[in-house]
């Protein structure tokens, strides 16, 4: 289920299924929660939430506020305005700075886990299965997903 969620000024996309204890994949820089579209219902007996971080994806278009920091802390305030608490972590690529960060922030007592064994977060690397159709944009994809502005194929 598409939820928007208006925090502050920005309007927040965020795709949930499912219920039970929550994992959140944060998606990296450029990208949208269509990364992980694949992983929605895979995960029977969990809640799975999946964001689009501001200016990416559906969620608000602004021109501001757009640090990993900040993303943290846009994260925690969707979570909480979900009723979310303890969730697990997956970030792939700028979404594992956002994990750490809202780690760094918020303390692993925000994230699932005990002291013997942190299990609060995982950082991923490009090779997860993903929507083939997202792995080549060309720069207007990019500019419409992000909002900010002409970005450059590398």
């Amino acid at each position: 289920m598409t939820q928007e969620l208006r925090i502050g000024d920005v309007t927040f996309s965020v795709e949930t299924e499912g219920s039970g204890p929550p994992i959140v994949f944060i998606h990296g820089w450029s990208m949208s929660g269509r990364f992980f579209q694949r992983q929605l219902g895979q995960f029977p007996g969990h809640q799975v939430i999946v964001p689009d971080l501001r200016g990416h994806g559906r969620s608000g278009k602004v021109t501001h506020g757009h640090t990993v920091p900040q993303y943290a802390a846009d994260l925690r305030a969707i979570l909480a305005e979900l009723s979310v608490r303890r969730p697990v972590l997956v970030g792939w690529s700028m979404g594992a700075m956002v994990a750490y960060d809202f780690l760094r922030q918020f303390g692993d007592d925000s994230v699932e886990g005990d002291d013997s064994t942190f299990t609060g977060a995982a950082m991923l690397d490009l090779d997860v299965a993903v929507d083939e159709s997202l792995a080549h944009h060309d720069d207007r994809r990019h500019t419409d997903q992000v909002g900010i502005g002409k970005l450059r194929a590398g």
